[in-house]
């Protein structure tokens, strides 16, 4: 059996004129943070560079550094050892206290209203 033209629920013109003008516009231009020279490949290149050379600096600071005779002209380069280590230890103790924090919030942001059974 065939409905009637009249019968047949229909969308209103108004969607499909909006809908139209929408594609026509001009596309929205989004404002980036970084500069427009330094895209996300030449980012990328001098985040690695950056990191790399701390982790090459930080990796000599506390393996080669002891094993160096004391008087060296390069240990004028290095802090004491001892600092090596304990910046590991404030920076990891750091991590996990960030961590316990952001799971906390999120643990409170997300928990069951009351009356609500958990699944």
């Amino acid at each position: 059996m065939r409905k009637h033209r009249l019968l047949a629920p229909s969308r209103p013109r108004t969607i499909r004129v909006i809908r139209f003008i929408k594609s026509r516009a001009a596309p929205q231009r989004v404002p980036h943070s970084i500069p427009p020279p330094m895209r996300d490949r030449t980012f990328g290149a001098l985040a690695l560079a950056a990191l790399t050379l701390a982790f090459v600096y930080y990796t000599l600071w506390l393996l080669v550094v002891p094993l160096v005779d004391d008087g060296h002209p390069a240990l004028a380069l290095f802090p004491r050892p001892e600092l090596a280590v304990a910046l590991s230890a404030h920076l990891g103790a750091g991590v996990v206290c960030l961590s316990v924090f952001i799971v906390g919030a999120a643990m409170i942001v997300h928990r069951p209203r009351k009356g609500e059974k958990r699944a």
